[in-house]
């Protein structure tokens, strides 16, 4: 079997979407692994080096894993942006954690 995903990808039209729907929508970690272990046995990749790699590392990324956490600030591209942006209108580079502090509780 090849280890390019590209390939794999391209014999299998839907993979790619039904690993974002299930990284995207998982609720535990339970369900996360497996809908992973069976997706990748869907489509005969268990032995790809690549997913193997996402699989050991997936504690780091994977949403499931942070579900209960909160990270205020991280955001998508375009949101943050417009976070950016927003805070501008309050904040300067040269305010004080006080004024800081009194843009937060206004916005």
């Amino acid at each position: 079997m090849s280890d390019n995903n590209a390939t794999l990808y391209a014999k299998n039209a839907n993979m790619s979407n039904e690993i974002a729907f299930l990284c995207k929508n998982s609720l535990t970690e339970n369900e996360y692994e497996m809908s992973w272990k069976a997706t990748l046995k869907k489509y005969n990749a268990e032995e790809n080096k690549h997913f193997q790699t996402l699989w050991d590392l997936c504690s780091f990324w994977a949403p499931a894993y942070f579900k209960d956490s909160f990270y205020p600030f991280s955001s998508t591209t375009s949101r943050s942006e417009s976070t950016n942006s927003m805070w501008k209108k309050y904040v300067s580079y040269k305010d004080t954690i006080a004024n800081f502090v009194e843009a937060y509780v206004t916005i």
